[in-house]
């Protein structure tokens, strides 16, 4: 199993409420862009904390399914259109499960963080989200 910190800080997101700039919650996450090769996420990891997660750049804005497979802890995968607005939200998603949890329809982001995440910071489809990437330059808030 990998260690929770194993999880490389290269980002912070910041949740949003609604199109607004009030902002409901923040972690630090590992950004993955798919160009890096780290499209494994969570799995293998034996604990996350609530002020971490993964977020994924998608290359194609189009269709996609996570799993669970080899991930031991739960997680709340959140899926987001371009415009880093959440549609979708699996909560509390089981451990090793090979079901195929689909966006539903185009995505750009998927963020994923410990399970109940959502539900303890009150974040809902329709919610939105900022990032800055500590490699690259601030993104501005909407």
């Amino acid at each position: 199993m990998r260690e929770e910190a194993d999880l490389i800080k290269t980002g912070e997101l910041f949740f949003l409420r609604g199109n607004t700039t009030k902002v409901i919650s923040k972690i630090n996450v590992e950004i993955s862009d798919e160009e890096d090769g780290s499209e494994k996420g969570m799995m293998y990891r034996d604990h996350i904390s609530d002020d971490k997660g993964m977020l994924f750049i998608l290359k194609e804005y189009t269709e996609r399914c996570f799993w669970m497979k080899n991930t031991s802890v739960p997680l709340d995968i959140i899926f987001a259109d371009s415009s880093k607005q959440i549609f979708r939200i699996y909560k509390d998603t089981k451990p090793f499960s090979e079901e195929l949890l689909s966006s539903g329809r185009a995505v750009k982001y998927a963020v994923e963080v410990s399970a109940g995440y959502c539900k303890r910071n009150m974040i809902g489809e329709g919610d939105t989200f900022i990032f800055n990437d500590l490699n690259g330059p601030p993104q501005e808030f909407i």
